[in-house]
């Protein structure tokens, strides 16, 4: 019996060096588009997820003919050689300007990022300093941040009862 791997997008790039073919749905068409993806079968209803699986389990060529393309794809452009290539391009073009955009946002900007962490991870007595000092600061951001702020309230308090 022929087996095909239906793979989710997040899981595409490790199975990919495996051999697996590429499933994926229509919404990353456009990054096959672009050329990030070269050789993937894309859907968006679970009828045409079918024609596909089907006209794949009776087609061995382009089923080899997607698996080498992801995993050469792969072995290409996502090994750690690879990536750490890409990073040191990065900071080599960065000419020294330390790119990281957090460094010319306002207090109560990088305030509002550090109360939205402490509201989903972090501790709440932090996240209630963070509100209080944006509701002074920001009073736009701290409405924006009040959810946060709620919902992390409303899990505490239920984790309690």
């Amino acid at each position: 019996m022929k087996r095909l791997k239906i793979l989710t997008f997040s899981n595409c790039q490790p199975r990919a060096s495996e051999g697996s073919g590429q499933i994926a749905r229509a919404y990353t068409e456009g990054l096959r588009q672009s050329g990030h993806l070269v050789d993937f079968m894309g859907y968006s209803s679970e009828r045409e997820l079918f024609q596909i699986v089907d006209r794949l389990l009776a087609d061995e060529d382009k089923r080899r003919q997607i698996t080498d393309a992801a995993r050469t794809l792969v072995m290409r452009d996502h090994t750690y050689d690879a990536r750490a290539q890409t990073i040191l391009k990065v900071l080599e073009s960065d000419a020294n300007e330390l790119f990281a955009p957090a460094r010319n946002w306002n207090s109560s900007r990088v305030d509002f990022v550090y109360l939205h962490y402490h509201c989903k991870r972090g501790s709440p007595s932090i996240a209630k300093t963070l509100f209080k000092r944006l509701l002074r600061n920001s009073p736009l951001l701290a409405l924006r941040g009040l959810p946060l702020l709620l919902r992390r309230w409303q899990h505490d308090h239920s984790k309690r009862e």
